[in-house]
């Protein structure tokens, strides 16, 4: 054999072994490819917000005042009394009115307990549109106020969620009791 056929030989391997490196090559990167952008089908995510709200409700009779959870899951509440002396145009006299001489309110107290921040608590989780026992029965004014003011009784409701309980016991600084009841610490 002369050394032009060798160097054919040679040649023509060299030449098979590049196409087969070639064809394994771009099998491997299509294949690759292929997989990369492959689609699935989309998933729908099916997570519905949940919101935590009440509001203050009164029978109409200037007493019997509650608070539903207008939100939309189990819910702890709070309520806290603003009390003023306010004239007809709004304005907000400096003295503030005392409890017991100036007015009078008779508490339910059924499920209710004052914090020593000064909010009622209720002491039962409430759930989604359902209504708190009542907090107030009746509220008195004793005395006239300042010229021309007049008493002004406010409840100001908030609430908070009942899971986990570790969200009511930080923020509120209570204990949720293993019954689901709320105590203060």
């Amino acid at each position: 054999m002369s050394e032009n056929s060798e160097k054919i030989k040679i040649s023509r391997k060299l030449i098979i072994v590049i196409a087969l490196v070639a064809v394994i090559a771009v099998s491997v990167v299509g294949t690759s490819m292929a997989y990369l952008m492959a689609q699935t089908s989309p998933l729908d995510n099916s997570f519905k917000p949940v919101y935590v709200n009440c509001q203050v409700v009164e029978d109409g009779t200037g007493g019997n005042v509650s608070v539903k959870n207008t939100g939309g899951i189990n819910a702890y509440i709070r309520v806290t009394f603003i009390v003023n002396w306010v004239a007809a145009d709004g304005t907000v006299h400096s003295q503030m009115p005392k409890l017991g001489e100036d007015y009078a309110v008779t508490l339910n107290g059924s499920n209710w307990y004052v914090g020593s921040d000064g909010f009622h608590y209720y002491a039962l989780s409430v759930a989604p549109d359902a209504t708190t026992t009542p907090i107030i029965q009746t509220v008195k004014t004793l005395k006239d106020g300042p010229e021309g003011h007049k008493l002004s009784f406010h409840i100001s409701a908030t609430a908070i969620q009942s899971e986990p309980a570790r969200a009511v016991e930080s923020v509120w600084g209570v204990t949720v009791m293993s019954t689901g009841a709320i105590m203060p610490k």
